[in-house]
Parts: structure tokens; sequence; C-alpha cells
């Protein structure tokens, strides 16, 4: 949720280029998209999306906390050393 402005800011600034000239925002940083943004739309639509990234987020944690724990485990036993954490 922290991270979601930026990841907003930087994907419109990617997608921009693809735009037809009329309808590209033409942001010049990061800070003058956060600004405009703001401005033009409201505070809020700085959290639009968020649902996807968060739901992403979940899904990678899960597929790294897993395997590592599984892994972790497998390596102690076959060193025969305990897990201290």
């Amino acid at each position: 949720l922290i991270g979601n402005p930026a990841d907003l800011a930087l994907v419109r600034m990617q997608n921009d280029l693809s735009l037809p000239d009329d309808q590209r925002r033409n942001y010049k940083s990061v800070f003058d998209a956060f600004s405009r943004i703001v401005k033009e739309e409201g505070v809020f639509e700085l959290w639009r999306g968020c649902e996807p990234t968060v739901l992403r987020a979940m899904v990678i944690n899960l597929g790294m906390l897993a395997p590592y724990d599984e892994v972790k485990e497998r390596l102690n036993a076959y060193s025969g050393t305990k897990d201290t954490v």
C-alpha cells in the first residue's frame, strides 16, 4: 500500500509514450506526477489499482516463504543442525 503511489506514477509515465499526443500527460518527473495526480484527480487516486498490487505482493511472498522454509528444514535435517530462530 505504501509503494502504490510510486508504482502508479511509474506505470503512467511508462504508458505515456504509447498514448496519442493529445492524450499524453507529459509528466516531467515522479514528483510532477504526484502533484498533478493529487491536484487533478484527488489524493485517493494515488491508490488506484492497489488491489492487484497487494494481491501480487501476497502471491510473491507466499511463493518465496514456503520454499524457503522447506529448504531450510531439509538442510537442517541433512546437516544435523537445529533451527535457532
